[in-house]
């Protein structure tokens, strides 16, 4: 078996979120300080690819990573309406 290792209640999901290519750079500087929190139990990673946000999200078990996806993704909502508002005002 190639690749890499990974404990079986470990789980990974990595989600590409199409914001635009006006919103996805406000969004992603606007996480800056959440990106940088700890989330229990849950390794994180953003990057912008293609003028898209991608966020990689490693955690100990599914409880993990429902509650990081629910977390982070609500940051993200927050963080896309904030930068709506201010592109429309």
């Amino acid at each position: 078996m190639q690749g890499e290792y990974l404990d079986k209640k470990r789980c990974r999901a990595r989600i590409r979120i199409r914001l635009g290519h006006r919103l996805t750079p406000i969004v992603y500087g606007a996480l800056g300080p959440e990106k940088s929190m700890s989330v229990p139990r849950t390794e994180s990673r953003f990057t912008v690819e293609d003028g898209n946000m991608v966020m990689e999200l490693e955690c100990e078990d599914s409880s993990a990573l429902r509650a990081g996806l629910n977390t982070y993704l609500r940051w993200i909502e927050v963080a896309k309406e904030v930068g709506e508002i201010s592109e429309n005002s």
